[in-house]
């Protein structure tokens, strides 16, 4: 299938902004939405993996296909109403009840939003939340209905037009423009960004940018692959981390705390995780360059059945034990 046509330039580190990276891997699209090889690099002087020979910015939109899994993530993401929600709504958003509740183990969820219950152990007014990235809106419905004013940003149009609907606020622009226009200073209290860093072409411009819109005691939460993952070294350009070219830079733990630091923003949780998912999509990928149409689909067929994906949990418990989880995800706020 012939891809498109787009413009290319070769980036420098973001991270330590110097000109000292060696090109480790020469990849083309493996979903062959657009024509060209880019360039995998390692920065020498801090350590960060970035795609050096990599889509201009105004090209960028071209390279994503108007099926991308993250526009359309509703129906994976479902919460009905309840008396239970009900309870946890009433005692959330009271502050003494929410305190007393943080005290016991078995209560704690009851003060905490859903999305949140792993990483933040303290009450948090409901105020506004910024997502960014939203897709159709599927965190925003969760956010809603716990209360809060939802806000978010997304580049496409039909998975923005579906999140307006839903009652949602939503900008249609990409997370690493100017937010001058679109947010005042410290309007969020939340700012929620799960697998978006990683495909912007300054993480550094992106975080300062979030963190200047920032409420001065609100939480920024953000979840990016990780590059030092078993999906990583088991398949390498195959694995969901690379994702080339939408993805332009691959995170560590140590480079994504350099990144917290550079961009005054301090860590308050951080913990790896490997969803099974992540091996799944590798094979999907691999099969889907390497085989027939009829056998593409009917191993899509298969690696998307919820069954199939579990079976995969003891791999993903074996790649957190041995050190090489899949993502990373951190809880931050702005330093004092």
């Amino acid at each position: 299938m012939e891809g498109r046509k787009i413009d290319v330039e070769i980036a420098v580190c973001d991270l330590c902004e110097r000109d000292n990276a060696n090109i480790i891997s020469e990849c083309h699209d493996m979903q062959h939405i657009v024509n060209g090889t880019f360039q995998v690099a390692y920065c020498g002087n801090c350590g960060h993996y970035f795609l050096k020979k990599r889509p201009i910015s105004e090209d960028i939109g071209l390279c994503y296909p108007e099926n991308y899994y993250s526009y359309s993530m509703s129906s994976s993401i479902k919460s009905k109403i309840n008396l239970k929600k009900l309870i946890k709504n009433k005692i959330r958003s009271n502050r003494l009840l929410s305190e007393l509740a943080l005290q016991f183990y078995f209560t704690k969820r009851l003060a905490i939003d859903e999305p949140f219950i792993n990483d933040i152990d303290e009450w948090i007014p409901i105020g506004n939340v910024l997502d960014i990235g939203c897709g159709d809106g599927a965190f925003l419905d969760l956010m809603k209905q716990a209360n809060w004013n939802t806000f978010g940003l997304e580049p496409n149009q039909k998975a923005a037009n579906i999140a307006k609907k839903k009652g949602h606020i939503i900008f249609q622009q990409r997370a690493d423009a100017n937010f001058d226009a679109t947010f005042y200073t410290n309007q969020f209290h939340i700012i929620y960004m799960s697998h978006v860093l990683e495909h912007t072409h300054s993480p550094t411009r992106t975080l300062m940018e979030l963190s200047k819109v920032l409420e001065p005691s609100g939480k920024i939460i953000i979840e990016v692959p990780n590059m030092e993952s078993l999906s990583t070294i088991l398949f390498e350009e195959f694995s969901p981390c690379y994702d080339i070219p939408r993805h332009l830079h691959f995170f560590t733990p140590e480079t994504i705390k350099k990144y917290m630091d550079k961009c005054g923003l301090q860590i308050i949780s951080l913990r790896c995780f490997t969803n099974p998912i992540q091996f799944t999509r590798a094979i999907d990928i691999l099969v889907k360059n390497y085989h027939s149409y009829y056998f593409r689909n009917k191993a899509k067929s298969l690696l998307s059945n919820l069954e199939i994906i579990k079976s995969f949990s003891g791999l993903a418990e074996f790649a957190d034990q041995i050190g090489y989880p899949g993502t990373i995800r951190l809880v931050a706020e702005r330093s004092q």
